[in-house]
């Protein structure tokens, strides 16, 4: 229901391709087990191992960036500048809010790190992982960057519902949002995805069931973990970008994923 593009009249299907936002960091969040299972990142690493002189006076590991504990100050993109290496260097002059460090506060900033951790780890582009690692492994079709030509008429475009109109939200800085914010996927990849997880395609099957697990509180002393919730009887991913918002809840006999553009 609903229509892809207002303007032009074009209305959703089943390929239909929502900016899932927030929801990226759950597809991060795997890579960056995958990549510790494989022992290319430890987790309790400084940050400043894999990204010279990333904070010198707050000690920041990745444990510290998955878990939203970091204290980095909220993004600013440099809209003259392009790319996850500019966002790293806005980032790293941003800095750390004192009161914030090592309290769970949740920011784009730390799964954008990530990002560039991975590239530096594998020595291959944020969006080669994706595709290698998630994409490729979860046979996801429509699922991409923002940027991928391949994809483009898929892509949706948000809107603002106003009185008697709706107003086209136009995306910006998606280029500085890698880890983060800037792949588009249908509801039907996101299912998949959710259900390759669940069934150890994308990790070893112990790997997964302590993910899923609500046991060992001092490893996950909060349901949040690797870009999602786990509660007692759901898993969830959420994200909300640019007026497109995607909603996914998980358990053992269902998988439901929603999503609009308005």
């Amino acid at each position: 229901y609903g229509q892809k593009s207002i303007e032009q009249n074009i209305p959703n299907d089943e390929n239909s391709m929502y900016l899932i936002g927030s929801a990226n960091i759950f597809l991060t969040g795997i890579m960056l087990r995958q990549l510790e299972d494989e022992g290319k990142i430890n987790i309790n690493d400084n940050v400043n191992k894999y990204i010279p002189n990333f904070q010198n006076y707050y000690a920041i590991t990745v444990r510290d960036l998955m878990f939203h504990q970091s204290g980095l100050a909220k993004f600013s993109p440099n809209p003259n500048s392009f790319g996850l290496d500019s966002a790293i260097e806005s980032i790293k002059q941003k800095g750390v809010l004192p009161e914030k460090y090592h309290q769970y506060n949740y920011n784009d900033v730390n799964y954008i790190t990530i990002a560039k951790i991975i590239e530096v780890a594998t020595n291959k582009s944020f969006e080669q992982n994706l595709k290698e690692r998630i994409i490729k492994k979860a046979d996801l079709h429509f699922t991409s960057r923002y940027d991928d030509l391949k994809h483009e008429k898929y892509l949706v475009r948000g809107y603002k519902s106003q009185p008697a109109q709706n107003i086209h939200t136009s995306t910006y800085n998606l280029d500085k949002y890698d880890g983060a914010g800037n792949v588009y996927m249908s509801t039907n990849d996101m299912t998949k995805l959710i259900l390759a997880f669940r069934t150890n395609q994308l990790l070893n099957k112990s790997t997964t069931q302590i993910l899923l697990s609500e046991d060992g509180k001092n490893t996950y002393p909060k349901p949040y973990r690797y870009g999602f919730y786990k509660y007692e009887h759901h898993q969830r991913v959420r994200g909300i970008f640019f007026a497109n918002d995607i909603v996914a809840y998980a358990n053992n006999n269902y998988i439901i994923t929603l999503a609009c553009n308005k």
